[in-house]
């Protein structure tokens, strides 16, 4: 925020006591001058005289002394020397920041400064100062009101006048401020214009996030006597007008899903699948690629969601409802349909092998198992062991037992 200085004299600075001004001629002719301004606007031409250059752009100054110079330099009316005008030695202005500033006062800037300069040393609008109507005021005329909203929210400096010695730059306070939170991108508080409309608060929170619920929006608001909620529809975003105080909320959308269905199991595809018009268990299990080939065909399940957020069980025969002799079930909004495999419904054993073996371990049993493979799976005998001791020892149910 610091002025830059190293840019090439802008057309439009106004040229003031104090200032220095380099005068360049090339072509027929060569000179170069380097003049100072006087308190009173003047420099001083060898063999021309006294200029008034005081309040004049570097343009108009440069087009006067094209002018004063030609009665010296007559190739200046013919083109054939140019003259150029540029600033050497850059003034001192003194502005004066006052209301709803952070550190109100006198500043010395640089003649370059502009107004965002000025805001920028005097650590800008104080708490409830204005950034929509920041004042301009130049030989006691308003001559600019100033929105920095175009500035901090998308870098445009369109209002970034630059300043002129003595100016005055007032920040009055704010009219009309909203708040808005929740599924936005930038949750804050906003200062609102004149006719600018709830869309223009989202624009300036950045828009909506994945999972803000859009279609309403709460708006919280002050009367005279309450407070009081609005639900305000996607539909009036563009024609409603905030009131001070508004506090906007924007929801998030149902953790849920309005068309989704799931099938796991034993079936090739397992997982969630959209629910289309019409579509039935054997339809959803066509869909997942069929079944595997250690599916459980007499019984598998639906879980149902009720309309009262109950749960429901449904059973059906898994290979009658392929094979179409039994009727098909449609499917509603977040069934669950299990197909159980075989392997999942059977006891699970394991074979344990410990002491002399290189590798004691668990196994899987299997009905083809034997010592002798068991023994093969854990490496084989340490060379301490005693084959003819093998200790075999196994749970057997107890069929004398009976219920107390």
């Amino acid at each position: 925020f610091e002025p830059n200085l190293r840019i090439a004299t802008p057309k439009s600075y106004i040229i003031g006591p104090d200032d220095r001004l380099l005068i360049d001629l090339n072509g027929d002719n060569e000179a170069s001058y380097d003049l100072p301004v006087s308190p009173d606007g003047i420099i001083s031409l060898q063999y021309v005289g006294r200029i008034a250059v005081a309040g004049l752009t570097i343009e108009q100054a440069t087009s006067k002394i094209r002018s004063a110079l030609s009665s010296t330099y007559p190739s200046l009316r013919s083109g054939r020397t140019s003259v150029a005008v540029n600033l050497g030695n850059i003034r001192s202005i003194k502005i004066i920041m006052t209301g709803q500033v952070v550190k109100p006062g006198t500043y010395t800037l640089s003649s370059l400064s502009t107004v965002y300069n000025a805001l920028y040393a005097s650590g800008g609008p104080a708490q409830n100062g204005s950034f929509r109507n920041i004042q301009l005021i130049r030989n006691n005329k308003v001559v600019a009101n100033i929105d920095v909203y175009d500035f901090l929210l998308r870098g445009i400096q369109q209002g970034n006048i630059r300043l002129q010695d003595q100016d005055v730059i007032n920040v009055p306070v704010f009219e009309k401020r909203v708040e808005i939170t929740g599924e936005v991108k930038r949750s804050a508080l906003f200062e609102v214009a004149k006719n600018e409309t709830l869309k223009d608060v989202i624009d300036f929170a950045g828009g909506f996030t994945t999972q803000a619920y859009t279609a309403k929006i709460k708006a919280f608001q002050n009367t005279d006597k309450d407070r009081k909620i609005s639900d305000i529809s996607a539909s009036e975003f563009n024609i409603y007008q905030p009131k001070n105080g508004d506090k906007f909320v924007v929801e998030a959308i149902l953790d849920r899903f309005a068309n989704r269905v799931e099938i796991i199991g034993a079936v090739f595809r397992p997982g969630v699948y959209e629910l289309e018009n019409g579509l039935t268990l054997r339809g959803l299990i066509n869909k997942s690629d069929g079944l595997t080939e250690d599916a459980f065909l007499n019984r598998g399940y639906i879980n149902r969601l009720n309309p009262d957020n109950t749960q429901a069980l449904i059973s059906f025969d898994v290979a009658k409802i392929i094979a179409g002799t039994e009727t098909d079930i449609p499917l509603q909004r977040e069934d669950k349909i299990t197909i159980s495999s075989i392997l999942d419904l059977r006891d699970e054993y394991k074979v344990t092998i410990q002491g002399e073996v290189r590798a004691p371990s668990t196994f899987e049993y299997a009905d083809s198992m034997t010592l002798e493979s068991v023994i093969q799976l854990a490496g084989g005998f340490k060379e301490g062991a005693t084959p003819n001791r093998i200790e075999i020892s196994r749970r057997v149910r107890n069929s004398d037992a009976t219920a107390a």
